[in-house]
């Protein structure tokens, strides 16, 4: 048995196995959240807020939950397989799931969404983005605004930088000219300028000189 601490909760995860059984085939875990009174079982990982006070929690089945560490109180529900993209503090975070589940192909595409909590209770989602085109990069910004990069509709296509707030929506920030040299998306790296406006470059090797080059205007 092993225990992990977020904020108030703690996560015990006990591993059991028939008896006599070497190759530990039966061998399973179960963990179950516990928060004072609270009991949320069948969890799996967490990833918690930077201070601990919320946690995005796996589930058994496969999806995840918003758990305020506090009071064991679930603020939201997520489709199987989404994730954490990136925590904006302790009371707004970037989600991504799998836009759907094709027959013979599996989950493909990508859901962005931002969540963000209004009060101490409730929660506000916004999609992003829905698209089978990847998204490599995100990154949060001020007042319920974010920043995304997409793949391109090829892997020859080029990269494009997306902003979405609250206010305006979605914007096409700008267009990679041209496919990355040495590299591709996954070398981008997102940043906010000063004025408020995304901005982005992507790595180049060696990696170890911390090289990070903008594209060519």
């Amino acid at each position: 048995m092993r225990s992990e601490t977020i904020g108030s909760a703690v996560i015990t995860h006990v591993r059991s196995c028939e008896v006599l059984d070497w190759e530990s085939g039966s061998c399973r875990t179960d963990s179950v959240m516990t928060v004072g009174s609270v009991r949320i079982p069948e969890v799996g990982n967490a990833s918690p807020s930077p201070t601990g006070q919320r946690a995005m929690v796996d589930m058994r089945d496969g999806t995840t939950i918003l758990v305020d560490t506090r009071s064991g109180e679930i603020h939201s529900r997520f489709p199987v397989f989404s994730q954490v993209r990136e925590w904006c503090g302790d009371s707004e975070l970037i989600v991504t799931s799998p836009l759907a589940h094709f027959e013979g192909e599996g989950y493909k595409g990508t859901t962005v969404e931002l969540v963000w909590f209004e009060s101490d209770t409730e929660v506000r989602r916004a999609v992003v983005h829905k698209g089978l085109r990847a998204v490599p990069r995100v990154l949060c910004g001020p007042a319920h605004t974010l920043a995304f990069a997409l793949e391109g509709k090829t892997p020859e296509s080029a990269p494009e930088l997306y902003r979405w707030s609250q206010a305006e929506g979605l914007q096409l920030v700008e267009t990679w000219p041209g496919p990355i040299e040495g590299g591709g998306p996954s070398d981008l790296v997102l940043s906010w300028s000063s004025s408020g406006r995304p901005d982005w470059c992507a790595r180049s090797r060696p990696y170890d000189l911390n090289r990070c080059v903008p594209p060519a205007r």
